[in-house]
């Protein structure tokens, strides 16, 4: 009997691993991902953003590992076109589409475990590393680059060195409040 229950056990733990893995679904290829158009990838983004937020660190972990296989997997010539292709969609977003996509990366990155984002970034050093001395230039300049687009989103500090000074053609100067 007892041989049976352990059978039993293991067939069961089987099954809920299973069931675990369906809360995800499969990544998408990433060359028909950009095939979409921007609502259309928009639609898919929410339901993947909704899909994350009721899955296991386990779970986010792997479908994040499959995404950057069939990435990978891709021709450089490809992957340059996928790219291309998400930069000019990103483009011609208007600013309430950007905020959205935005703050939806935010709260995916804010419901990660210390250890899920640790894992992503020694995946992306380990990319990084791999990067020619001309990819890293150029991946250096896209995150500066981003990093300056998206202040407007944060608020900002007051001023830390006082008012500034009025403007040359003598208009008055809103009060500053501290």
């Amino acid at each position: 009997m007892k041989p049976v229950l352990n059978r039993l056990w293991i067939a069961l733990a089987l099954m809920g691993a299973v069931g675990a893995q369906a809360a995800l679904p499969e990544p998408p290829d990433p060359r028909e991902v950009a095939k979409l158009s921007p609502d259309q990838r928009m639609a898919q983004a929410r339901a993947l953003h909704e899909a994350m937020a009721g899955a296991t660190p386990e779970e986010r972990r792997a479908y994040r590992d499959r995404m950057t296989q069939k990435m990978q997997a891709l021709t450089p010539d490809e992957r340059r076109e996928v790219h291309n292709r998400m930069h000019a969609d990103w483009a011609n977003m208007s600013e309430a589409q950007k905020k959205e996509m935005r703050d939806m990366r935010r709260s995916m990155v804010d419901r990660m475990s210390d250890q899920e984002r640790e894992h992503m970034r020694a995946e992306r050093r380990r990319l990084y590393e791999q990067m020619s001395p001309e990819e890293r230039k150029k991946w250096r300049e896209d995150m500066h680059r981003m990093r300056h687009m998206h202040t407007h989103d944060r608020p900002h500090p007051p001023h830390a060195h006082g008012p500034m000074p009025a403007p040359i053609d003598g208009t008055p100067q809103p009060p500053v409040s501290h």
